[in-house]
């Protein structure tokens, strides 16, 4: 059964952006929600924007978010509190029962009797985390689907498996989504990139939209012209000071983005750049992490040309990192990033610097079709491309760059205003 055409057309009140996994000050998730929020707002009434009551209060005034939900994760992620939730729990029968699952139903069936959602309103996850999803599909199924709001999902590969079960959570909350589709709630669902696209489709048997990172800015199509020539105008990239030739390693300080071949790259460049011509810039592991490469660690700091930053940073000085970047490398493991985009890529793309990744994660299909950089095959070829671009026109660098930010902002931008559409 679906909604009938008239309920399908209506107005979007209220938007519900949601993200129970925004609990820390550091990281994508503060700045993801913020974006989303923003993109949504040219479609809908009223943004609310939905974060974790873990996140700190004066973060949570800062950007207007309100903490809604409780953190579910606390056995994959530490945030450095409230570990003593971990604690496992038996019904009557003495099975175990999962406390997130019913933390994130009590969350969900809260907010639900706050708000008073109807079908003029939409819940929005913009990077969907399993327990959120969960919480969010029994309270819709306690409504009749033709006053239930609408539910947008988007996939980006990092949560959607994380259940205190390890057992594996994507095809499950698959099979709840056709659940609730049969019964006649308007579910829309999207990936970060192609090629999770393409595999959620086949899982779930209907088309699922690609949608990276919203441009900042007004993406209405109601936007007067002249508002969109400025927005034009801007999109070009802005000439760099004179200065060293600095490569940056954004999020770096985990393996899964390549810490561990960050020596191999930084001690092959620096032996074909012994004048020190190119800097490069990372971040450290976090303290209970470097105890364990506290070798590797001393080594990449004795490398001439290297400044090592603290594991978490806040929005400002990643903001800074990007401005004085020339150049962003990606060395992430393929097999973590089989479905996964980066980020780190779209921040990038969107302040026209270059990037160079190791070839096999999905959103290398992304950088070639943006014409953002260019993706290589190990160690070898990572170097010899970081020397290239070091001797590059800086007016040849900013023509590609315009380019590039140019297509993905109209690309993004009609994504963006598709899937969020009735």
């Amino acid at each position: 059964m679906q909604r009938t055409d008239h309920a399908a057309s209506r107005p979007r009140a209220r938007a519900f952006i949601c993200d129970p996994v925004c609990a820390q000050p550091f990281g994508h998730n503060v700045v993801g929600l913020k974006y989303f929020s923003d993109a949504a707002r040219p479609f809908f009434q009223e943004i609310i924007p939905l974060s974790s009551r873990a996140l700190p209060q004066k973060i949570r005034d800062n950007y207007r978010f309100v903490g809604a939900f409780a953190f579910y994760y606390h056995r994959q992620i530490d945030i450095g509190h409230r570990k003593s939730q971990c604690i496992e729990l038996r019904d009557a029968a003495g099975a175990i029962v999962d406390t997130e699952l019913r933390s994130a139903e009590d969350d969900f069936r809260a907010l639900f009797e706050q708000y008073r959602p109807t079908s003029a309103d939409a819940i929005v996850f913009p990077s969907v985390d399993y327990y959120g999803a969960l919480g969010a599909f029994a309270a819709l199924e306690q409504m009749k689907p033709a006053d239930a709001p609408a539910l947008y999902i988007r996939f980006i590969g990092v949560m959607e498996n994380a259940s205190s079960n390890d057992l594996p959570g994507l095809l499950p909350m698959l099979r709840r989504i056709a659940d609730l589709r049969r019964a006649g709630h308007t579910i829309k669902l999207c990936a970060e990139t192609p090629r999770y696209a393409d595999y959620l489709a086949r899982e779930i048997g209907s088309p699922v939209d690609v949608v990276p990172y919203p441009p900042h800015g007004d993406v209405s199509s109601d936007a007067s012209q002249s508002s969109r020539e400025d927005e034009e105008s801007s999109q070009e990239i802005a000439q760099r000071p004179s200065r060293p030739f600095t490569v940056s390693c954004p999020g770096s300080s985990r393996y899964d983005k390549g810490y561990l071949s960050l020596r191999d790259i930084f001690w092959k460049v620096r032996s074909l750049d012994p004048e020190i011509r190119i800097r490069f810039v990372t971040q450290g592991l976090p303290i209970h992490e470097a105890v364990h490469h506290s070798q590797y660690t001393n080594q990449l700091y004795a490398l001439p040309g290297v400044r090592i930053l603290p594991s978490s940073l806040s929005e400002q000085q990643i903001n800074d990192g990007y401005r004085q970047s020339d150049l962003v490398i990606l060395p992430y493991d393929p097999a973590i990033y089989q479905y996964r985009g980066s980020a780190v890529f779209m921040e990038c793309l969107a302040r026209g610097i270059p990037v160079i990744a190791q070839s096999g994660s999905a959103f290398c299909e992304q950088i070639a079709y943006y014409g953002a950089g260019v993706v290589v095959d190990g160690v070898d070829a990572m170097v010899t491309e970081i020397v290239r671009h070091s001797m590059r026109s800086p007016r040849s660098m900013r023509i590609q760059l315009t380019q590039a930010k140019h297509r993905y902002n109209i690309d993004a931008a009609h994504a963006f205003a598709t899937w969020v559409k009735p």
